[in-house]
C-alpha cells in the first residue's frame, strides 16, 4: 500500500523547555501539492504558523510574551530527546572519544564510582578505552533507562557536548 504523502523535510522546534514541535513538510502523492503537518508534545497556548520552512509562535492575547520566530534547534536536539536504547557500538565509540573525561560522564549518569574503580582494577591489562567501555556497559546494564537521550544529556551535563554528535545518532 502506498502512503498518501511523502515527507520531504522534517523540522524540530523547541518552543519552550517542555514544548516540542515536529513539523513535516510533505508532498501529497495524489495531488502533488505541498502539505504541512505537525505533532506537538507539551501544552502550548497561542498559535503556531508556518511559512517557507520558518515557524512563528504567537502567544495568546492575554500573555506578556511577544511573537517570535522559532528557529531550528541545534543538531543535538533530536539526540537529546531520543528514547532509543543505546547500542554497544555507540558505547565503544564514545569510550574511544572520552579519553580522560570519562569520570565526569560516569558521575553525571549516576554510576557508582567504586564499582568503576573495581572494573579498572580487574582489567588493568586492558586499554583505557576498553575499561571505559566496560564502565559504560555497566551503566547500561544497571539502569532501566539506558537510552541515547539519557546518555546525551549526561554528556551535556558533563560539558562534553561535542561528543554527542560524534558518538551518538538519533
Amino acid at each position: 500500500m502506498q502512503s498518501n504523502v511523502t515527507i520531504t523535510k522534517q523540522y524540530v522546534f523547541m518552543i519552550e523547555r517542555n514544548i516540542i514541535l515536529n513539523v513535516f513538510d510533505c508532498v501529497n502523492n495524489a495531488t502533488n501539492e505541498r502539505e504541512v503537518y505537525y505533532i506537538q508534545k507539551g501544552g502550548c497556548e497561542g498559535t503556531i504558523g508556518f511559512k517557507k520552512g520558518q515557524a512563528m509562535y504567537t502567544p495568546p492575547s492575554n500573555s506578556a510574551d511577544t511573537s517570535r520566530n522559532l528557529t531550528q534547534p541545534s543538531p543535538y536536539q533530536p539526540i537529546l530527546l531520543s528514547t532509543r536504547e543505546v547500542t554497544d557500538a555507540e558505547l565503544e565509540k564514545l569510550a574511544g572519544l572520552l579519553q580522560t573525561d570519562w569520570r565526569k560522564l560516569i558521575n553525571k549518569l549516576g554510576v557508582d564510582e567504586d564499582h568503576c574503580d573495581k572494573i579498572l582494577r580487574a582489567h588493568m591489562q586492558k586499554s583505557l578505552k576498553e575499561k571505559v567501555k566496560l564502565c559504560l556497559q555497566y551503566w547500561k546494564s544497571s539502569t532501566q533507562n539506558a537510552t541515547v537521550g539519557v546518555l546525551a544529556r549526561g554528556l551535556e551535563a558533563a560539558l562534553l557536548k561535542p561528543l554527542i554528535t560524534a558518538a551518538l545518532r538519533e
